[in-house]
């Protein structure tokens, strides 16, 4: 989620519809938080997605942008394609899988698409159980 830029778009395009936003990133997260506080359809939690629930270390970018932010470490050689794009010591973040959260908050119809496995490419899995 970032910011929420993105998120309050998505929340105005569909303004019936309710969005969920992640961002594991605290101080991202609180202004998450403030941006998205006068939506009503968008409910914002502190947490990564993943293929585990626990915690992990999450690699905070810095420089020239904060977008780069993962749980994947960065690969060695994005300091020569970035270099301006910074990564110093990774912080701690909750992780929860999709399942375990829907289950947690109660969220029966979603529609979601997330990376089953850290580390494998671009490997993804879609299901739409429902829109609305």
């Amino acid at each position: 989620a970032h910011v929420g830029l993105d998120t309050i778009d998505m929340a105005q395009r569909w303004p019936n519809s309710q969005i969920f936003a992640f961002e594991p990133n605290p101080k991202i997260f609180l202004e998450l938080l403030s941006r998205t506080r006068t939506y009503e359809n968008i409910r914002c939690f502190p947490y990564a997605l993943s293929n585990k629930s626990g915690e992990a270390d999450f690699y905070v970018s810095s420089g020239t942008s904060d977008l780069w932010s993962s749980l994947l470490k960065p690969h060695k050689n994005l300091k020569n394609y970035r270099p301006d794009i910074l990564f110093e010591q990774p912080i701690c973040v909750n992780t929860l899988t999709l399942d375990e959260w829907s289950k947690l908050y109660n969220v029966s119809n979603y529609c979601r698409r997330y990376e089953m496995e850290q580390g494998r490419g671009c490997s993804f899995f879609k299901r739409c159980v429902k829109y609305s």
